[in-house]
């Protein structure tokens, strides 16, 4: 499994560092998002949104909706999943989780920890963690796509000098 790990000083760089592996995802493949409440989830998948050509201002977390769709300028379609307030499997496939995920969007899952067992088995992992005045980001990819999007950005984060 490919996996870099960044600290990120500020939202900027956050929301940067999801720009850039906007830019690397293709359609159907998933994102699953990791960490405590205001670490930057929203924030990385607003920035990953405008790689995709959708207003990244629009992008907020589906929290009480449990997922929000947007459509990028080219048509891409985006899935914003919240699994926050969910507490059983069924739950996930009542709203259409499995169907949704192979739907051809590409999909961020927040909250993905609590259904580890329903996750799609290839996908990009996040995890932030708070550090200091900023956080740091593990990421990881499982399927080979995944792992090249991750050294596609890690060649991209090392190319910058972050």
């Amino acid at each position: 499994m490919k996996k870099i790990e960044l600290y990120l000083p500020d939202a900027a760089a956050t929301k940067a560092l999801g720009a850039a592996l906007g830019r690397l995802l293709r359609p159907g493949q998933t994102v699953l998002l990791g960490g405590e409440l205001g670490t930057g989830k929203t924030l990385f998948t607003q920035g990953a949104a405008e790689a995709l050509g959708v207003d990244g201002s629009k992008v907020n977390s589906p929290t009480f909706q449990l997922l929000n769709i947007y459509r990028g300028s080219e048509g891409r379609e985006m899935g914003h999943f919240d699994l926050y307030r969910l507490e059983r499997n069924e739950e996930l496939e009542e709203i259409g989780f499995g169907e949704y995920c192979e739907s051809g969007a590409v999909c961020f899952i927040e909250w993905a920890d609590c259904f580890p067992d329903l996750m799609p088995e290839y996908h990009v992992t996040v995890r932030f963690t708070r550090e200091g005045q900023g956080r740091r980001a593990v990421i990881e990819g499982k399927g080979a796509a995944e792992e090249a999007a991750v050294a596609a950005l890690a060649r991209e984060v090392a190319a910058c000098g972050s």
